[in-house]
């Protein structure tokens, strides 16, 4: 007669403990891989939890201007009427090709003149300011052997004569060097005019707004506000007659030297040197090693704190065991 014996098939609860002796049972070096990899897990996590999320902030629409509500305000605590707040005043777009364009034009003229040549040569230029209706705005002179023979200065003259005047310059020797350039401010004026109409637009709504005023309150708040709209206004007008003025009036630098008294080449400055070039960029990138090196051992320093933490755990864990 066979007989036949039938095990019951493990649990779970056994097979873990199992798994538990055997992780027990493992070499000691193997815990501190184990306890690197859940140290940059928890940092990883942490990461993720706190990374701050995208925040939507509400974009005024270009163009307009903002108008506070410190009338409506005053009106609310006195008791006349509230007076309705000025809507905002849309600055008028640019439209390309309506404006002329509007060049600044600047020229650079280099001139030679003959041994002994320097003083006539340099009140003549000079006298070119009063010719073509405009001004010197600077100038200096320098001296070689007890003797001025090279100088430079700044002409404005108008844009229509600049040509003029620089031939007249080329004429009173030997041209060295001439560079023109222009540079068109067109957008940069309309912009202004169309911040400008909309300050003027505002500013006769608050002055309408100062009429209907029955009260002290709302007096000093339209008022405030005139004044902060004026001073804008004042600014706006300021920085768009001085970008006319460079429209307006081109500028001409004009050097004039005798022969061996014109600008000489200097030394070699440091940062044209190729050693003190190198020697810069051997600094950099030694500065960029150790701010590396500094970056990576920060970031080092927090997981293996985690790591110390989690080894002295397990290592409390396994002496209460034995």
């Amino acid at each position: 007669m066979t007989t036949t014996t039938l095990t019951a098939p493990q649990g779970l609860g056994p097979r873990i403990a199992e798994r538990l002796r055997g992780w027990r049972r493992a070499p000691r070096w193997t815990w501190l891989p184990l306890a690197v990899a859940t140290a940059v897990s928890l940092y990883a996590v942490g990461m993720l939890v706190t990374r701050p999320r995208p925040q939507v902030v509400p974009v005024m629409e270009k163009g307009s201007v903002a108008v506070t509500d410190s009338v409506n305000a005053g009106s609310a605590t006195s008791a006349g009427p509230a007076i309705a707040q000025p809507a905002p005043v849309p600055v008028p777009p640019v439209q390309p090709g309506v404006f002329p364009p509007k060049i600044v034009r600047t020229a650079d003229v280099q001139v030679q003149v003959r041994a002994g040549g320097f003083d006539r040569a340099w009140s003549r230029a000079l006298d070119l300011a009063s010719k073509y209706g405009g001004f010197v705005t600077n100038s200096s002179a320098q001296q070689t052997d007890n003797r001025i023979n090279s100088g430079t200065f700044t002409l404005r003259v108008p844009a229509t004569k600049v040509d003029a005047a620089v031939k007249d310059l080329r004429s009173l020797g030997t041209l060295k060097s001439l560079s023109t350039s222009g540079n068109d401010i067109s957008g940069q004026i309309a912009d202004f005019d169309g911040r400008i109409q909309a300050d003027e637009a505002q500013q006769a709504q608050l002055m309408d707004l100062l009429d209907q005023a029955r009260n002290v309150a709302d007096v000093l708040a339209i008022r405030t506000q005139l004044g902060t709209v004026q001073q804008d206004l004042d600014s706006l007008r300021a920085q768009k007659k001085s970008f006319q003025s460079q429209v307006d009036y081109a500028t001409v630098n004009v050097s004039i030297f005798e022969p061996n008294a014109g600008p000489q080449p200097g030394p070699v400055p440091l940062s044209d040197n190729i050693i003190a070039r190198g020697w810069h960029a051997a600094l950099n990138a030694g500065e960029t090693i150790v701010a590396g090196a500094l970056v990576v051992f920060g970031g080092i320093v927090p997981l293996a704190l985690i790591a110390l933490v989690v080894w002295g755990l397990v290592m409390l864990a396994r002496r209460r065991r034995a």
